[in-house]
């Protein structure tokens, strides 16, 4: 029998809990690293609550907005961290150092 929509979208909830987490994990990120990050860049409002909630899987239903914020920063962070330096460097010197350690964006 297939599954019915509710099922999906905790299905689907669980698989961006995973992903949010592995990528924080990957970087040795907190979880305001992100909303910090599109803020500075203008990329979109996240804010560090939703980030959490992804990570755990109880943010039942994000807006378009916090998809397409995660989506611009990865887009950044695979074209590599020095096109945001001059944006990062002076005024936000501990985000900068953190994204210098490690930027590892979602591939596959």
């Amino acid at each position: 029998m297939s599954q019915g929509y509710r099922d999906k979208l905790s299905s689907g909830r669980r698989a961006m809990a995973h992903l949010i987490h592995v990528w924080h994990e990957r970087n040795a990120w907190s979880h305001k690293v992100l909303p910090l990050l599109s803020e500075i860049l203008d990329l979109g409002r996240v804010h560090n609550s939703q980030i959490s909630n992804l990570r755990n899987g109880k943010l039942s239903s994000p807006g378009p907005e916090v998809f397409l914020a995660l989506a611009q920063v990865n887009t950044i962070l695979y074209r590599g961290v020095e096109s945001i330096r001059d944006q990062l460097e002076g005024s936000y010197p501990e985000l900068w150092k953190t994204l210098q350690e490690s930027s590892f964006p979602l591939k596959e």
